[in-house]
C-alpha cells in the first residue's frame, strides 16, 4: 500500500461531509435571517403602542377620536380609554400586525385632582 495521497473515495467523502456541514450552517443563517425580521417587526409595533400612549396621555378624547389609525408598514392602532377605580382611567393601545396579530399595552391613568382637594 502506498500512503502517498488521497484517494478519490476519501475526498468524495470529504466533500460529502462538507456539503452535509454547509447546509446546516445555512439553515442557522436562515432562521436567524426570519428571527431578525420578525423582531424588527414587533419593535416596531412596541413603538407604535408607545407613541400611541403618549398622545392618549396628553389627550385620550382625540387618541379615541382618531382610533383606529392606519400607520406604516401595514399597522393599524387603536386606543381605548376605560373609566377604572374612582378617577382612574384604564388606557390600551393596541397595535395590529398586517398578518393579524396584536401587540397590546395597557397604562392606568389617574386623573389629576383640583388644587386644594385633600383625601
Amino acid at each position: 500500500m502506498s500512503c502517498r495521497g488521497l484517494t478519490l473515495l476519501e475526498t468524495m467523502i470529504a466533500l460529502v461531509i462538507l456539503g452535509l456541514v454547509g447546509v446546516a450552517f445555512l439553515g442557522v443563517f436562515t432562521q436567524a435571517s426570519r428571527t431578525t425580521t420578525d423582531l424588527d417587526l414587533w419593535s416596531t409595533a412596541v413603538v407604535h403602542a408607545e407613541a400611541g400612549m403618549e398622545l392618549a396621555i396628553v389627550d385620550a378624547r382625540g387618541a379615541v377620536s382618531r382610533s383606529p389609525e392606519r400607520l406604516g408598514g401595514g399597522f393599524t392602532r387603536a386606543t381605548t380609554v376605560q373609566s377604572w377605580i374612582g378617577r382612574t382611567d384604564l388606557i390600551t393601545v393596541t397595535v395590529e400586525f398586517s398578518d393579524g396579530r396584536r401587540y397590546a399595552l395597557r397604562r392606568l391613568l389617574g386623573t389629576a385632582r383640583p388644587v386644594g382637594a385633600f383625601q
